[in-house]
């Protein structure tokens, strides 16, 4: 992040921007390869420390908020590091892993009977997650408007991250999809009126 606020060429941007999205991406995903193939012992050290995880995690996120927000800056955020993205990932996996329960529980079933499909599955939902994220890093220094109001947009970030990561620390990441969800059903009760 220290990095990334130091920067003004829109091109070196937009490199660091993807590749913290891949390495995001992939540390969100590491999450459900080991929760589905528990056999592995990383598998069943996330399943076991789950809830530590989330909790460290979510002081990590508050952590980076406050860091986003300036109020404070701690050396080892002012270095950019690959791995803070695969952390920061793996954080959100661990959060966000009982809004997809239901999901996850078929894969899991799947894993006992088809080891192999369930791998396939698995790739096609790493995929699914990563490509948006890279296609939205690849944008994003080429829209003015986000570079015009970058440090607003920043601010705004910060807040949000203090929020996901109390909501993660206090494992209320349900209450995203729950909001979501009435979000969804109030447009599709409006557009069926319309109708």
């Amino acid at each position: 992040m220290g990095e990334l606020k130091n920067q003004q060429d829109h091109s070196t941007i937009r490199k660091i921007v993807i590749l913290h999205s891949i390495y995001f991406s992939n540390g969100f995903t590491i999450v459900y390869f080991a929760l589905v193939f528990q056999r592995v012992f990383i598998g069943k050290f996330f399943s076991n420390y789950n809830d530590v995880i989330r909790m460290f995690g979510g002081i990590f996120l508050v952590t980076i908020g406050m860091f986003i927000l300036d109020i404070f800056k701690p050396s080892f955020l002012m270095k950019t590091h690959r791995f803070q993205s695969v952390i920061v990932g793996i954080v959100f996996g661990a959060g966000w892993s009982p809004c997809i329960g239901p999901i996850f529980g078929a894969i899991m079933y799947a894993n006992i009977m088809y080891p192999t499909q369930t791998f396939l599955i698995l790739q096609h939902i790493h995929w699914g997650f990563c490509i948006p994220f890279v296609i939205m890093a690849f944008f994003i220094s080429k829209t003015k408007l986000i570079l015009k109001y970058s440090t607003l947009l920043m601010k705004i970030g910060g807040v949000l991250m203090i929020i996901i990561g109390l909501m993660v620390f206090f494992d209320k990441m349900t209450f995203i999809t729950i909001w979501g969800s009435e979000i969804q059903y109030y447009f599709e009760e409006m557009l069926s009126n319309e109708s």
